[in-house]
């Protein structure tokens, strides 16, 4: 008689520390689902912003060899894409979630004489970054000819 009242306690106790292990597998679980549901979502956008930043770097080129007498007379600093215009802004350009920026100077390292570094930069926010701010980015640099009569 006695040894089946050791039974039940030693049962209580069992089930009691099987629930807190169970708990903390659940917990373990949650933690690393969210973490990876949080992860795919930053890398949906990073490859938003990259495609961004590569259509950004697309327009430059384009607009080099369609408009190259318009290229050598602007002046170094930011661009938005306006259509099939290159305008300038102060503000960057908003394309949902993201921000794009054209940064154009002429004559720049590492580019040679005749030549502008064009850095495209396109950045967005997410819930890690301050409010109000766009904490990440996306940057592709390029030089492109703006003045082919220059011999380097």
């Amino acid at each position: 008689m006695n040894m089946k009242f050791n039974s039940r306690g030693q049962t209580i106790i069992e089930a009691l520390v099987a629930l807190s292990i169970i708990l903390l597998v659940i917990t373990s679980i949650s933690v690393v689902i969210i973490s990876s549901l949080y992860n795919s979502q930053f890398i949906k956008e990073q490859n938003t912003a990259n495609k961004y930043s590569q259509q950004g770097m697309e327009f430059m080129r384009s607009f080099q060899k369609n408009n190259l007498d318009q290229l050598v007379i602007l002046a170094s600093g930011t661009y938005c894409i306006s259509g099939d215009a290159l305008m300038p802004c102060g503000t960057p350009q908003i394309l949902g979630n993201h921000n794009r920026i054209i940064d154009l100077t002429k004559d720049a390292l590492p580019c040679a004489t005749g030549e502008m570094r064009v850095t495209v930069t396109t950045s967005w926010a997410s819930s890690k970054c301050a409010s109000g701010t766009y904490c990440h980015e996306s940057e592709i640099t390029s030089c492109l000819v703006y003045n082919s009569g220059v011999t380097p």
